[in-house]
């Protein structure tokens, strides 16, 4: 091989080798447009999860302690009926990625009560089927797992006599869909079924306050959530929340949904940091379900979020926009769930169960 062959061949390998490391230095480099963003969101959202320092400063707080139920109400709450163990075995098996839809329509098909109450309520306007459903396998491979556990965790809680007005079941399910909604953008692992749930039962203490001591003093005119909490303390000696985290041990939930539960007003009062150490083992769920409520009540009232702290978004990392948290599809589900409740929004609706029709 002569010397110009060479040179040649060292050429080309040179000019390969300058190619990748080219190339390399490329593919790590992020985008102008990616750059744009990190820079905007860096502007928008303060760094090291800080939050103004008057933030918190509240003239009252509940403890970081759930409040323990009061001596009165024990009795009562120790007859509420044992919720079937259908809830928590179904919860397990939608939360399952291997799940099927044969076992699922298998479990809830045992029992013709539940199953002709599934039926009813899939075949109602709400869903605005074209073609009437007549099995719960058929029904689970149209609207999915997590809605068929929604309607089953519906139908026990009623089973226990605890049926929400229509308008907090309004609240609960739009709670239920924002949730799973943050957890899908966020992706921070929680399973579908623990996200029904926690949509679904984290206001039953109120149902059940609300059943057992009557609605509190002037309570249309609370709007803040943050003195709703102090009012029920005031009242009946214990928050909606706290005495929802002693339901749901009484009926074997799994721990982290009662932690979350009962932990799920504490966003408003305290700042990220401070919760963490008293709620490291549910962290992430408190902090979606809670963030979900309030962007709930704010879609409602057609405000921006507002009383819980940039900390809790940056942990989620996500901004605290409506704009930007709900999109058109969700809006559309929300629109779906409160069309349902429109015409009963009137104030005696609250006395209605939502499925005593």
């Amino acid at each position: 091989m002569q010397l110009n062959d060479w040179t040649f061949i060292v050429l080309c390998l040179g000019g390969l080798l300058a190619l990748v490391v080219y190339m390399t230095k490329r593919k790590s480099l992020p985008s102008s447009g990616h750059m744009a963003k990190s820079e905007s969101r860096h502007k928008e959202m303060p760094p090291d999860l800080t939050v103004p320092e008057d933030f918190y400063r509240l003239q009252w707080k509940p403890s970081l302690v759930p409040v323990e139920l009061p001596e009165n109400l024990r009795e009562a709450i120790s007859a509420i009926e044992n919720i079937s163990p259908l809830v928590n075995d179904l919860g397990i098996r939608v939360s399952d990625e291997n799940v099927n839809p044969h076992e699922i329509s298998r479990m809830i098909s045992r029992d013709p009560g539940l199953t002709t109450y599934v039926l009813k309520r899939v075949n109602s306007p709400y869903y605005g089927l074209v073609q009437k459903i007549d099995n719960i396998f058929n029904a689970i491979i149209i609207l999915g797992y997590n809605e068929i556990y929604r309607l089953v965790l519906e139908e026990r809680l009623g089973q226990v006599g605890i049926k929400p007005s229509k308008l907090d079941w309004q609240h609960a399910n739009m709670v239920a869909t924002i949730a799973a909604h943050l957890a899908k953008l966020t992706r921070c692992n929680i399973s579908g079924g623990s996200l029904v749930t926690l949509g679904i039962m984290h206001d039953i203490g109120r149902t059940v306050l609300e059943k057992i001591g009557g609605a509190l003093p002037q309570d249309e005119t609370i709007v803040d959530p943050r003195q709703r909490i102090e009012a029920e303390i005031a009242h009946y000696g214990i928050d909606h929340a706290s005495l929802g985290g002693v339901i749901c041990r009484q009926w074997r939930i799994p721990e982290r949904t009662c932690l979350a539960i009962e932990a799920h007003p504490l966003p408003l009062f305290y700042p990220l940091r401070e919760l963490a150490q008293a709620s490291q083992d549910n962290l992430r769920e408190t902090c979606v379900l809670a963030v979900a409520e309030h962007l709930a009540h704010c879609y409602m009232d057609g405000r921006e979020p507002s009383l819980i702290g940039w900390d809790y978004y940056q942990y989620l990392k996500i901004e605290p926009s409506l704009d930007t948290l709900l999109d058109g599809r969700i809006r559309r589900e929300l629109d779906r769930i409160k069309s349902f409740t429109d015409e009963e929004s009137r104030p005696e609706a609250r006395l209605q169960p939502a499925w005593d029709q």
